[in-house]
This record gives C-alpha cells, sequence and structure tokens, in this order.
C-alpha cells in the first residue's frame, strides 16, 4: 500500500511508459523507411526503362509511284526518350518508305540528315545539313532546262509537301520553316531559297503550310480518274482503279482489257465532284460525282449526283474495280 503511493513508484511508472511509447515510434519508423526504400536493382530497373523508346503509330508521307502526288504509309516509329517527336518524324521521311510499300518512293536526296528543330508558337523551325541542296543520285546524266522546270522541281515540290503534310498531321504545329547549315557557303540567311525549287533567284518563300494539293485524297483520286477519261488518257485513269478484294491476279482482268473497255466509253465533255465524306477508320470513303456525256450518236447526257465510293489502297484512294465496270456499263 505504501509502494503505490510513493512519490518514486509514481515516477519509475512514467519511464516506464515513456520507454514504451519511444519504442513504438522506432518500430513504426523503421516500417515506414522500408515501404519507402528502393533497392539498387529497382533503380536500375526504372532507368532502364525511363531509357527505353515509346513506340507510336504515325502517317508519313512519300511520293506515290512516279505521279505528282503523295501518299499515305502508316509506320510504327520508335521515339527514343532524348529525341522528339518531331525530330523522329522527319528521321522516318529521310530513311524513305518501307519495304511493304514499294510502291512508294523516297524524296530525299542521299545524305540529307536533320540536324535540329525548335519550336516557335505555332512554327517548327527543322535544320537540315547541306546535303538536302544536293542533286538526287539519278539526276546526273538527265539534269537540263526541261528536266529541272519539270520533274526535278516536282521533285522537290514533293519533298517540302512531305514535310509540311507529315508534320501538321502528326501535331499542333501550323507551319514549317525549313533551314540549311551550310559548312562551305557563307550566306545571310539559313532560309531555304527559291534556288532550292531549281529556279534562277534567291529569294525567301514564307513557312511552309499544309499542302493538301498534292495529297492522293478522295477527290483528288476522283479528280485524276475523270481527268483521264476526259482527255483520253486513259493509262492514267486506270492507276486509280483497285479490285476491292484479294483476288488472285489471274482471276482479275488485265490493264489491257481494262483500257480496250474504257476506250469504248462515250466521251466525258464535264464533271463535277463534291469533296465527299471519310469512314471513321480512313479506309473508304464516298463522294458525289455530276457527268456530262456525249454518245457516239452525238446526243448530250447528265448523270447528277451519282454516289462513287473509294477505298484505301497502297495508301491512296483507289476506285474498285466492280464501281469502274458498274459506273462503264451506265454510261454506254
Amino acid at each position: 500500500m505504501y509502494l503505490r503511493n510513493c512519490p518514486r513508484h509514481s515516477i519509475f511508472q512514467k519511464y516506464k511508459l515513456a520507454i514504451l511509447f519511444f519504442l513504438c515510434l522506432c518500430i513504426l519508423q523503421s516500417s515506414v523507411l522500408a515501404s519507402q526504400f528502393i533497392s539498387p536493382a529497382s533503380m536500375l530497373d526504372a532507368k532502364l526503362q525511363e531509357d527505353q523508346p515509346s513506340n507510336i503509330s504515325v502517317p508519313l508521307y512519300f511520293r506515290y509511284k512516279n505521279t505528282a502526288y503523295l501518299a499515305r504509309e502508316m509506320r510504327d516509329i520508335n521515339i527514343a526518350r532524348t529525341m522528339t517527336v518531331h525530330l523522329a518524324l522527319i528521321n522516318a521521311l529521310l530513311s524513305g518508305p518501307g519495304s511493304l510499300s514499294p510502291q512508294l518512293s523516297p524524296l530525299f536526296p542521299s545524305g540529307t540528315q536533320a540536324l535540329s528543330v525548335v519550336a516557335e508558337d505555332e512554327t517548327l523551325f527543322i535544320t537540315f545539313n547541306d546535303k538536302i541542296l544536293s542533286r538526287y543520285s539519278d539526276e546526273a546524266l538527265i539534269f537540263n532546262a526541261e528536266y529541272s522546270q519539270g520533274e526535278g522541281k516536282i521533285r522537290r515540290q514533293l519533298a517540302m509537301a512531305s514535310i509540311i503534310n507529315t508534320i501538321t498531321e502528326n501535331s499542333p504545329f501550323t507551319k514549317v520553316q525549313v533551314l540549311v547549315r551550310q559548312e562551305n557557303y557563307v550566306s545571310t540567311s539559313m532560309r531555304l531559297s527559291a534556288r532550292y525549287y531549281l529556279l534562277d533567284e534567291d529569294s525567301l518563300p514564307p513557312p511552309l503550310t499544309r499542302q493538301e494539293e498534292y495529297i492522293l485524297t478522295p477527290q483528288v483520286s476522283a479528280r485524276i480518274f475523270l481527268e483521264g477519261w476526259q482527255n483520253r488518257e486513259f493509262t492514267s485513269s486506270l492507276r486509280i482503279v483497285r479490285s476491292s478484294t484479294d483476288q488472285s491476279t489471274s482471276d482479275l482482268p488485265t490493264e489491257f482489257d481494262l483500257r480496250q473497255s474504257f476506250e469504248q466509253a462515250p466521251l466525258l465533255e464535264e464533271f463535277n465532284i463534291t469533296p465527299g465524306v471519310v469512314s471513321i477508320d480512313g479506309q473508304s470513303a464516298v463522294l458525289s460525282i455530276s457527268l456530262k456525256i456525249l454518245t457516239d450518236e452525238g446526243e448530250e447526257r447528265f448523270i447528277q449526283n451519282r454516289p462513287l465510293h473509294l477505298v484505301m489502297r497502297e495508301g491512296i484512294f483507289t476506285i474498285p474495280l466492280e464501281t469502274f465496270e458498274q459506273l462503264l456499263r451506265i454510261v454506254k
């Protein structure tokens, strides 16, 4: 009874409670630190994961065969952590089309490199080495005045169109300014001059803006087909005609057969095309065409607002073979 009421006993009890409380705190803190501890192995795994490239699927534009148009190639590209998406896009263009796109052609001279990309508001500044100004490898024997203002100029226009259309389709930028770092030539400006397009002047064109007139959109494909018909240049028209199924080649009519059928079609005097709409998955489109036909008897026939269906093949919108044959039956 005396011990319980003793002041020393009371102080001893307080010490015991304090020590117990301190031990509980130590145990709790150890648990928290253990949960937050990152082992060296885990840190290494995290570092390796950060260094792994990300993979994205993007549309790229290359020349379609030997036409003056661009076609789309969908490609998965790897983007290293040390590289911007925009530089990866340009590098993909410089590397040329993939092996699964034999109908597409590269657009830049060998050795062309993108040195840097810099964003400023809605404009992307891209600096290339001076190889971009070089002639193409096959131009040595064919370079003359006629070539430079024809095929030579078209190749360079398509190269710039591929850059601006690829960038604007994969980013919020609305303009691209192309710069060139020339090692052995002193210039007042790094901007790409008109001489790049084989013109005899040093003017500085404005920054590139989107150039859809070079893309084989549904409306452009339909126009190529109808202009070829109108001008009786059937080979040009038949480039847009493709089978919409996976039939074997032996089951399909030859180009000679298609051309013969096309040559028997009446004259196309005038036509009109609506912009049309593209499907959600981007693999088909429909637009309307209006035709003014001159029959063999000299009579004029009008076909108004006829739907024309197109499907995506080889990176372009094409007219299915069945649609082509049906159209010929209607106009004859």
